[in-house]
């Protein structure tokens, strides 16, 4: 996996575990049934489930129910920063985000390239070198 994922999915010491399983437990517990995570009242969204998939993994805990409501609704993923943040989630997860639901993310990503960027914000490129790098993409050499 690239740098940022060994710096994020990092060991912990001994100190840190137990309360990484307590973070871990939260999380798990922001599931609904579908995997699908949402806040307290809220509804549930495969963008968040995203997010919650990297503090699960983080904790040790498997992100199978993350990685599913993200394959389950991979079509109705609009932005180009929640196509980048789902494949960085799936290959987490240990998942083709080049099949998340019959989409191809990364092909996704790959076609909001525009003069030298992906996307238009420092946040879209920034999250797309890291997502096409995670997925074994070339980068693009103006990005």
């Amino acid at each position: 996996m690239l740098a940022v994922g060994l710096a994020l999915f990092a060991l912990p010491t001994a100190g840190q575990a137990a309360n990484l399983s307590s973070a871990g437990a939260y999380l798990a517990g922001s599931l609904d049934r579908n995997g699908c995570a949402h806040e307290r009242g809220g509804t549930a969204s495969a963008n968040l489930s995203a997010w919650v998939a990297f503090g699960l993994v983080s904790a040790g805990r498997s992100a199978s129910g993350p990685a599913d409501c993200i394959e389950r609704h991979a079509r109705r993923l609009t932005t180009v920063t929640d196509l980048e943040v789902a494949t960085l989630a799936l290959v987490a997860a240990g998942r083709n985000p080049r099949n998340a639901g019959g989409r191809d993310l990364v092909k996704a990503i790959r076609s909001s390239l525009r003069r030298g960027r992906i996307g238009t914000l420092v946040a879209s490129n920034q999250f797309g070198i890291l997502a096409l790098k995670a997925a074994g993409a070339p980068i693009p050499a103006a990005a």
